[in-house]
């Protein structure tokens, strides 16, 4: 087995976790004793892995970037995709599949769910497309 650090951090079922073995913990002690920054890097580190990201390409006018941006403002912390075309019915005509102007992202964690299992999504974001 190789001892090479790393602060990778990923999201797996449950039944795939199994503790390790005294011997394996001592042997992780031992690495982080003798490799102090290593320790440190892992102890700062978040615990929680990157969200997925569901991107969508618009094409917007100015007008409608700021409207769309004043309802991503406003909206509850976390929305079901439904929930979220609800509030912004009128810029499902802008969705494009090739060469928006904006881009969309809504993220989410694949546990966050609500009580019918749609997925929860939170911080949605529009940036212009350079």
């Amino acid at each position: 087995m190789k001892m090479k650090p790393s602060n990778l951090c990923e999201c797996v079922d449950a039944q795939w976790c199994k503790p390790v073995s005294s011997e394996i913990a001592e042997t992780i002690e031992a690495m982080f004793a003798g490799n102090l920054k290593a320790k440190a890097k892992f102890e700062k580190s978040p615990n929680q892995p990157e969200p997925y990201v569901a991107a969508t390409g618009m094409n917007l006018s100015e007008e409608q970037a700021i409207n769309l941006q004043q309802i991503l403002d406003t909206i509850p912390e976390r929305v079901t995709g439904e929930q979220f075309w609800e509030l912004a019915e009128e810029y499902q005509g802008c969705i494009v599949r090739e060469q928006p102007n904006y881009m969309l992202y809504l993220f989410c964690y694949p546990w966050e769910l609500d009580e019918r299992f749609d997925q929860l999504y939170f911080q949605p974001q529009l940036k212009k497309v350079p």
